[in-house]
């Protein structure tokens, strides 16, 4: 019996089309062919050479979790509080793998 190989999600730009596909090793197979508007099994095989990746969602906000390791609260030099520290950042802290965090010009260097 072959071993089960999960599966990615990826979201990319290919021929200036966003686009959703599944991930096989080196390649991309398109959820729907932009071509022809069909999908299924003879969807086009895309390298990640050809296109751009995307963030994987957009999500509409985005709920994290501060200080909540020993290791991140000593890095801090501060105790792991007794209640989880929530916050929330823009969707637009979700990017692209391999895209550039840009952080405006007026933000403190502690950051």
């Amino acid at each position: 019996m072959a071993a089960h190989v999960p599966r990615r999600l990826a979201s990319f730009l290919w021929h200036g089309q966003q686009s959703q596909g599944i991930v096989f090793d080196n390649a991309i197979v398109a959820l729907v062919d932009e071509k022809t508007g069909q999908r299924g099994n003879t969807n086009p095989h895309i390298t990640f050479e050809n296109v751009r990746l995307l963030p994987p969602c957009r999500p509409n906000i985005v709920v994290a979790v501060g200080r909540n390791y020993v290791d991140h609260a000593a890095q801090m030099g501060v105790e792991v509080p007794s209640e989880p520290l929530i916050f929330l950042k823009p969707n637009t802290s979700v990017i692209a793998s391999g895209e550039a965090i840009v952080y405006p010009a007026w933000l403190s260097a502690k950051v």
